[in-house]
């Protein structure tokens, strides 16, 4: 199932429709949810025990592709044995950047392949996914009132609309909020090593 950062009761109750059609509202939030998520530049809905695997190289810190980060369940350097969190390496409880002090790589040359097993996202009911929230119901609300109207796909001669093109259209129509999104949301600068 897609990302979803609203429900379509959520939808209903927002544009105050009670007869509003249940998969053509889920469609629109699951397009809005996609578009607020690739303005904050990363999912933002709660994955839980998500697998990724990563280059390590010899630089001590490495960066979690997504954040706000919960858990990190398991980590290990070239299909070795698991790493200790404390021991092998460190974290602070939120953060999604790893310390290890004899760096990420097995060998000085090479990068090495990290597997890590973590949750990260915010969860349904975190404060912090408000603006998201609301963002996706404004965005599905205007999509919705879109001058082409509510259509799932259409095509006549060389004419074509279908509801992505209203969401985005949608989220074009207030230039600010992809920024806001992104500021709220998007990976903070980090610290960089020189030399």
């Amino acid at each position: 199932m897609a990302d979803l950062l609203a429900t379509a009761e959520d939808l209903a109750l927002f544009v105050d429709d009670s007869g509003l059609d249940e998969e053509r509202a889920t469609l629109l939030l699951e397009l809005a949810t996609g578009e607020v998520q690739a303005a904050a530049g990363q999912r933002l809905v709660l994955v839980e025990d998500e697998e990724i695997e990563l280059f390590g190289f010899t630089d001590s810190w490495l960066e979690l592709p997504q954040w706000p980060v919960s858990e990190v369940a398991s980590i290990a350097i070239d299909d070795d044995d698991p790493l200790e969190a404390g021991t092998d390496y460190r974290r602070t409880a939120t953060s999604s950047r790893l310390w290890r002090r004899c760096g990420w790589a097995a060998c000085w040359r090479e990068p090495s392949i990290i597997a890590i097993t973590y949750t990260h996202g915010y969860a349904s009911d975190d404060q912090r996914l408000q603006f998201a929230r609301s963002s996706t119901l404004g965005i599905a609300r205007l999509a919705l009132g879109a001058p082409t109207g509510p259509v799932q796909s259409e095509s006549i001669d060389d004419y074509r609309i279908s509801y992505a093109a209203a969401v985005a259209w949608a989220m074009e129509q207030s230039p600010y909020l992809r920024k806001a999104l992104e500021r709220t949301y998007g990976q903070r600068a980090g610290l960089v090593r020189l030399g």
